[in-house]
């Protein structure tokens, strides 16, 4: 089992500051995993692409998304056919958002995030919700290009009390917030 910190770390030494898909495939299932801002909703996207077609049948399920400040892609049509394939255990997406980043919220008029969200705060708690969505209203801030940036990300999801969350399997976090 790949634990979530094993799949974020691989994630952060091997993409950081590239807009490049890393796909990790093994011997029972596929896993997308994207850098930050836009990369972050294309891996979504594909995850989603790949989960639902039938040319993609033979790829073991889930497959797995995990994203980072990833604005909001999808409207609400998009947001229950990506609700569907959750359900049916199809697709998983780890989307870490971060208290005061205005990318993650945008944009706001028609669009929704998907999966189960990681918020991120300076010296708290990660806090965890399935298609939990902020408004653009509740992240203006004088700091949102710092906010933006990983490593900020990376500082407020790498602490003590965020352990037992981080070393959390994907399923295992759905099973438990979703």
């Amino acid at each position: 089992m790949i634990l979530l910190l094993e799949i974020i770390k691989i994630f952060l030494n091997k993409c950081l500051r590239q807009h490049t898909i890393l796909v990790l495939y093994t011997y029972n299932f596929l896993n997308l995993i994207c850098t930050h801002f836009v990369g972050g909703a294309l891996t979504q996207m594909l995850a989603f692409a790949l989960a639902g077609s039938k040319l993609a049948a033979d790829l073991p399920k889930p497959i797995v998304a995990i994203s980072y400040a990833s604005p909001r892609v999808g409207d609400k049509g998009y947001l229950a056919k990506f609700k569907q394939l959750e359900k049916k255990g199809m697709l998983r997406h780890i989307r870490v958002s971060n208290e005061g980043d205005i990318v993650a919220v945008s944009p706001s008029a028609g669009f929704y995030q998907t999966g189960l969200n990681l918020h991120v705060a300076p010296g708290k708690q990660v806090e965890i919700g399935y298609c939990k969505d902020r408004s653009i209203w509740s992240q203006l801030n004088v700091s949102a290009l710092a906010n933006h940036g990983l490593p900020t990300y990376h500082k407020r999801l790498f602490i003590h009390r965020n352990s037992a969350d981080i070393n959390s399997s994907v399923e295992e976090l759905y099973a438990k917030h979703c």
